[in-house]
């Protein structure tokens, strides 16, 4: 594993850190490189940037995994299919993912989550697989989990996050 070392927090070549998760996966083989993004953070800025800062080229990346539909994990997606355009890149995600999420203050204000939009992403030339269950990528070099079962109480979710269904809210 390599980790990226700060240097001085206000330089160019700093990367950004918002609220949100982005991983870089790189997987040699045979001399051979391969990158799968896991997850784009909340912002087409940020994880743009921090492809930069990298050296990561869009075009080296080989697939994008994310992991679930909260918006902090799916934003910057936007800002790799400008940069990259239309590939058939795959992009693995789960089928709950496009559920319409939202906060729901105790005073009675909420706050939007909006879900990806699939028909954008085949529109920019991502290849949408949906898969609930443990899938392997980059010819089996790479496993991603699948649907992972709560089995605590701890794992119930944040009391105000609430996600659409067929009854409501």
């Amino acid at each position: 594993m390599v980790r990226f070392r700060a240097r001085d927090f206000g330089a160019a070549e700093q990367l950004v850190a918002e609220h949100g998760f982005s991983a870089l996966v790189s997987v040699v083989r045979d001399g051979d490189r391969h990158t799968v993004l896991c997850d784009a953070g909340l912002t087409p800025h940020a994880v743009a940037r921090n492809l930069d800062v990298l050296q990561v080229p869009v075009g080296d990346l080989r697939a994008i995994v994310i992991s679930h539909g909260h918006a902090d994990h799916h934003g910057g997606l936007e800002g790799l299919i400008r940069r990259g355009g239309r590939s058939r890149l795959p992009l693995l995600i789960h089928p709950d993912a496009w559920r319409e999420r939202r906060i729901a203050f105790p005073s009675g204000g909420e706050l939007r989550l909006p879900p990806p939009s699939r028909q954008d992403l085949e529109a920019e030339g991502l290849e949408v697989v949906e898969e609930r269950a443990h899938s392997l990528l980059l010819d089996g070099t790479v496993l991603v989990s699948g649907q992972v079962q709560w089995v605590t109480e701890f794992e119930t979710g944040f009391p105000i996050h609430e996600a659409r269904s067929r009854d409501g809210w």
